[in-house]
Parts: C-alpha cells; structure tokens; sequence
C-alpha cells in the first residue's frame, strides 16, 4: 500500500508542475473537502462493477429453409433437389442401394436459419434435428455428420426442385469444415425423437453470418468416417418418412451486447481516490491552514 501511494503520488505531481489535469484536481479537492468523495468513489465503483458484469442468455431459432440434394447416377445431371416448399423433406443417408455394384440413391440435406435477431458474441451452438420416424435400414450405428456450405445460400434453396446438374451442391453437403457430428443409435430413435449436435466448430461462422442467413449441410457416415456402409436395397436411411416440426432448431449461447470493459478508468478512479485519501490525511496532521475550510 505504502508502494502504491507513493508512486501514485509522484505521478501526480509531476502532472501537476506540467500543468496538467489542474481543473480535474480542483473538482477532486472540492468533492474531498465537502466530505462526499468516499460515497461518490462507491458509486462509482459499484457502477463501474454492474457495467463489466454482462450476462449470457440463449436463443433458439427454427429453420426457415430446409431441403435434400440427391444423387442417383453418375451423369452430370444425375442429381436433384426438393425444397421444403415443394416437399417437406430432409432425409439422410440412402433410400437404395446395391452393396455388390455400389450402385445407390444418396440423400444429404441442409438447414437454413435467419441469424437477424441474434446480438453479443456466440459462444456455443447446438443444432437439434427432429426425426419423422423410427430409421429401418440402418447399420448397428452409423454417425450424422454435420458440414458448413459454402454454396450461396440463395443458390442453395433457390435451384429447381427435380433433377439437375447440382453435383456441385450436393459434394458441398458433405465437404468442407465439419462442425460436428453424432453417433446414431437406431433403437433409441422415434419419430420425435431429438437428435442433438454440437456445432463447436461452427461459432466463428455463426458470429461471422450475424445478421444474416447461416445455412449447415448433413450427411450420414460410417462410425469412423464419412464413407457411408451401404446396406443391400436401401439403407442406411435416417430421418425420413414425414417431417416433424419444428424440424430443426439452432440454439446459440451467446454473451450480451459487447460494450469495452472500462478497466484503465477504474484504475485511474481506485488511484486517485488512494491518493486523495492519503494527501486530505496528510493535510490534517499537518494542520495547514491553506486546507481548512
């Protein structure tokens, strides 16, 4: 303590012989001498503490775009596209197949949420999907990977329902940054069930697409990795057979709205009120007759 007042001090003087911060001072002086310093510092520090003491909350926002890109050939134009506008669709992983050929039917399917409403910085996100249907051509366990899109969003949703040449959106489904995945467990899935997924590699898109539209692609793999364990006539098939709403739902943790956190005015507050405390004592055992009032 007897550090801190001392170097405060010197501080100050040497701002006062340059002539600096005089009036701040005499306001100082002033406040010190009418006795209300001590509860002026109070408040001041208390509101200082309320201010730097911002806390989080959580938002939840449903999907307002959804879909699936199929691929069912290798032609250019052996994909296609049903949005929800036209059917309520968002099934994974593959309605036929042939194990021995290789031959399949792929479904990946994406989400799309409006972040306007979201403010403060995101620090956690989990996407939940709600399943139409218990899955019934499944591996023991398959797992739902979950991808960021680079496609843009109006390209995304906006192409033709019906085939196409959308090669490029479908690979885009499963490609990429993946921000999270889940293993699956067919006998504890229903229709209604909720499957979760941490986004954790998603937070510096999601603060980056504030404001905007974020859109997530999924595709179902192997425990392991993304190559998918075709199951002879169809299957692994997931999420399929009616929709469920709310169908999807983001929920994003985030902090309040970022205000600077006045650290160095604290600071400055805490010394000068050391200070002013330590020169008003220091004046009455003096008894300098220039102090009193």
């Amino acid at each position: 303590m007897k550090f801190f007042q001392e170097a405060s001090t010197a501080w100050w003087d040497r701002q006062l012989r340059r002539g600096r911060i005089t009036a701040a001072w005499n306001v100082m002086e002033g406040i010190m001498s009418k006795g209300r310093f001590s509860a002026i510092f109070v408040a001041a520090v208390v509101g200082t503490s309320v201010y730097v003491d911002t806390p989080a909350f959580a938002v939840t926002i449903d999907t307002t775009r959804f879909g699936i890109y199929e691929n069912f050939g290798a032609g250019a134009n052996d994909f296609s596209h049903t949005p929800n506008t036209v059917q309520q669709r968002y099934d994974v992983g593959s309605s036929f197949s042939d194990a021995q050929t290789g031959a399949a039917v792929l479904q990946r399917d994406y989400f799309v949420f409006d972040l306007a409403g979201v403010t403060g910085t995101v620090t956690g996100a989990t996407l939940s999907i709600f399943s139409p249907s218990h899955p019934t051509q499944t591996n023991a366990s398959d797992t739902l990977f979950i991808f960021d899109v680079t496609t843009p969003v109006n390209t995304l949703i906006g192409n033709a329902s019906g085939a196409g040449a959308y090669g490029s959106e479908f690979g885009d489904l499963a490609n990429g940054t993946q921000y999270g995945s889940v293993l699956l467990d067919p006998a504890t899935i229903q229709a209604g069930t909720q499957i979760n997924i941490s986004l954790t590699n998603a937070l510096s898109d999601i603060n980056a697409h504030q404001g905007g539209l974020f859109a997530v692609g999924g595709a179902v793999g192997g425990t392991f990795g993304q190559q998918l364990n075709l199951i002879d006539q169809g299957g692994p098939y997931y999420l399929s057979g009616g929709t469920f709403a709310p169908f999807a739902q983001l929920t994003l943790q985030t902090s309040a709205t970022s205000v600077p956190e006045p650290t160095t005015g604290l600071l400055i507050l805490i010394g000068l009120s050391g200070l002013m405390m330590w020169r008003h004592a220091a004046s009455g055992r003096t008894g300098d007759p220039s102090r009193e009032k």
